[in-house]
C-alpha cells in the first residue's frame, strides 16, 4: 500500500527526472565553463538520454550493449571532470 500511494509515485517521478536531468546538466556545464573537453562533457551528457532507452528496450543482448556503453560513457565524461577538480584548487 505505501508503494502505491500517490505521494510516493509523485516523489519517485521528481526522483527519476532530476537524476536524470542532473548528468545532462552537469555535462553541458562542466563544457560550456570547459572545464572538460567537450567530448568527455557530451560523453557525460549523452548518459541519461541512453538510461531512459534502456528501459522499453526488452531484448536481452541490447540492453547488455546499452548498459556497457553507458558506463564507459560516464566514465569518459567523469575522469575529466576529476581531473579538473584535482588540478584546479580553485574550483573547489
Amino acid at each position: 500500500h505505501f508503494n502505491g500511494d500517490t505521494v510516493m509515485t509523485i516523489y519517485l517521478f521528481i526522483y527519476i527526472i532530476g537524476h536524470l536531468l542532473s548528468a545532462v546538466l552537469i555535462g553541458f556545464m562542466l563544457g560550456w565553463l570547459r572545464l572538460i573537453p567537450a567530448w568527455a562533457a557530451w560523453a557525460f551528457a549523452l548518459t541519461s538520454p541512453l538510461t531512459i532507452l534502456l528501459f522499453p528496450v526488452h531484448a536481452i543482448v541490447f540492453q547488455d550493449v546499452l548498459k556497457y556503453l553507458i558506463c564507459a560513457l560516464w566514465i569518459i565524461g567523469a575522469i575529466p571532470a576529476a581531473l579538473a577538480m584535482l588540478t584546479n584548487k580553485d574550483l573547489a
